[in-house]
């Protein structure tokens, strides 16, 4: 399964038209508009636009951790760069277990399904992390920054439970594909 990442654009008429199977309107909103209003998206332009939306706001949201954050640490960039494989990965196969280009309603199940598994995974997340503040805390003892340097424990906990919802995310729909 080809994505090309680079726009191959046809004429300067429909500008932003990708690849046969794959429409996708970067600036020209009325096209788009048209688009989703008659015939609709195919699942791989959906596709197209879960990734770019996930990487997007993945992005956006770690870059908020680096500004104007002055402790940035390898650590801290370790957890960047996995939530944006995850984000990458995750969206590649939520589209495979959902029945790739043959699937059915990737936006719909994507938000729904990652709304829900996120919302219960929530409670894990914020455990973990209580423990490795009273962990930290113990261990090392509590001062003004104790919590200020991201650490190792860190990266595990955050990378595991981001790879929970994926995991979760990829099995659920897979089972509501083959439903």
């Amino acid at each position: 399964m080809v994505f090309p990442l680079v726009p191959r654009y046809k004429t300067a008429a429909n500008a932003g038209v990708m690849h046969k199977d794959i429409e996708m309107y970067l600036w020209k909103i009325n096209q788009l508009k048209e688009t989703l209003s008659t015939t609709g998206l195919s699942q791989k332009s959906s596709l197209s636009y879960l990734l770019i939306f996930g990487v997007v706001v993945t992005g956006g949201m770690e870059f908020m951790a680096y500004v104007p954050y002055e402790n940035i640490n390898i650590w801290r960039q370790v957890i960047t760069v996995g939530y944006l494989l995850f984000a990458v990965v995750g969206t590649c196969l939520f589209y495979k277990a959902n029945g790739g280009s043959s699937g059915e309603n990737i936006f719909e199940r994507y938000i729904s399904l990652g709304v829900v598994v996120t919302i219960r995974l929530i409670p894990l997340m914020v455990a973990l992390m209580i423990g490795l503040g009273v962990y930290l805390g113990i261990t090392q003892g509590v001062e003004d920054d104790f919590m200020a340097h991201t650490t190792l424990a860190e990266v595990v906990i955050t990378l595991f439970w981001a790879f929970l919802v994926w995991y979760k995310m990829v099995s659920h729909v897979r089972d509501v594909a083959n439903a």
